[in-house]
């Protein structure tokens, strides 16, 4: 038996951004976002296996904004696939960050304009 395993929009573009240039593996992206492999993959892939069955499987939004950080989805992006709530979390992230120092001019200028890319 096979539930509806039908991909959501915003794990299309988690997995759009992430194979972009420079592509990262589902790894180092769920290293990357601080959730294991395993989480990372059935958010991306949309479903669980449990006991021969696929489950849908869709990430709550704090979730799926530290797989969007990961990636450098803006929370604009987040929003036109119908996860607003996930864009609110990605903005407070976006926000931590830039206060915290975590990136040099350099990385935020990259992470800027590939935003930037996916959006024009």
């Amino acid at each position: 038996m096979t539930a509806d395993v039908t991909v959501p929009p915003e794990a299309l573009l988690i997995a759009r951004m992430r194979e972009k240039a420079p592509r990262i593996s589902m790894s180092e992206a769920a290293r990357r976002s601080g959730l294991s492999l395993t989480r990372w993959r059935q958010i991306e892939n949309g479903f669980r296996p449990e006991r021969g069955t696929r489950y849908r499987e869709v990430g709550p939004a704090q979730t799926i904004a530290k797989m969007a950080a990961a990636v450098g989805i803006s929370p604009a992006q987040l929003a036109e696939v119908g996860r607003p709530d996930a864009a609110d979390e990605l903005a407070v992230i976006l926000a931590d960050l830039e206060r915290s120092g975590v990136f040099n001019g350099r990385q935020s200028a990259a992470l800027a304009r590939r935003i930037r890319e996916d959006t024009d």
